[in-house]
């Protein structure tokens, strides 16, 4: 069974009918990604996601399936847009405490479920959240440094004076008085 992404649902009645969830969601539905991503590039950006609601062989609860999207990024080298691709599995067991969530095989992150409620959209924004690199960049060199790109695109560009027409350095003075014999060295 196929379905859109429901607002909330039950988990445990979700997992035992074997519940699929496919299909795309607006990059702009995401609240809290959105004070990480670029706003003015992810206008048109869709995360798709599938998420299959099941039970294993040892009866626990899962949540499973995969999420991808393109993200845009502030490079942290140049400061401008790096499309950075997200492909998460998803690889959750619903439980209701703590101690369950500890007894869980490694293989498995713990979802901890609150009144019997989970939401979706939730869900597929904290594995989102989770999945962003430590630090966002292009490439080797595929970016230019920060003050060359400001310089490059700033209306300004024009006006910056070169070297020769900057104003004499006021300790140059200094120079001349250093090279000066004083009244010792002529003894």
């Amino acid at each position: 069974m196929s379905t859109g992404l429901p607002e909330s649902l039950d988990p445990w009645r979700a997992a035992r009918s074997g519940l699929l969830l496919t299909g795309e969601v607006a990059l702009s539905a995401f609240a809290r990604l959105s004070d990480v991503i670029v706003s003015s590039a992810a206008c048109a950006r869709v995360v798709q996601y599938q998420l299959q609601f099941a039970r294993d062989s040892q009866g626990r609860f899962l949540l499973t399936g995969r999420i991808q999207t393109q993200l845009p990024l502030q490079c942290q080298r140049c400061f401008g847009v790096v499309d950075v691709a997200i492909d998460v599995p998803v690889q959750l067991a619903l439980v209701k405490t703590e101690a369950a969530a500890e007894a869980l095989p490694t293989a498995l992150e713990p979802l901890l479920v609150n009144d019997d409620v989970v939401e979706p959209l939730l869900v597929i924004e904290d594995e989102l959240l989770l999945a962003l690199p430590i630090v966002a960049r292009h490439q080797d060199g595929d970016c230019q440094p920060p003050i060359a790109a400001a310089i490059h695109h700033s209306p300004l560009a024009e006006k910056i004076p070169e070297p020769a027409q900057l104003a004499p350095n006021p300790f140059a003075i200094l120079r001349t008085l250093k090279s000066k014999p004083t009244p010792d060295d002529t003894e």
